[in-house]
């Protein structure tokens, strides 16, 4: 992974608001069931992205932090 910049996206609201008013979901749109586990670190970064999608794209993010058996 050194030097692999293919997932270095950055992230530009603007933009991502122009798509969504381009495809007709600027009022926003619920994300049902974003899995992340029942706690650690994967749920704590799903939290901070799912406040800064609802609070500058208006996308609520419903997580699930069921724990599912195998």
């Amino acid at each position: 992974m050194d030097g692999d910049t293919r997932w270095n996206i950055p992230y530009d609201c603007e933009a991502s608001k122009a798509l969504l008013d381009k495809h007709g979901l600027s009022d926003g749109f619920t994300i049902n069931d974003y899995w992340a586990g029942p706690s650690g670190v994967v749920v704590e970064m799903a939290e901070a992205m799912a406040a800064t999608w609802l609070s500058e794209l208006n996308i609520k993010v419903e997580i699930d932090r069921q724990i599912y058996s195998t």
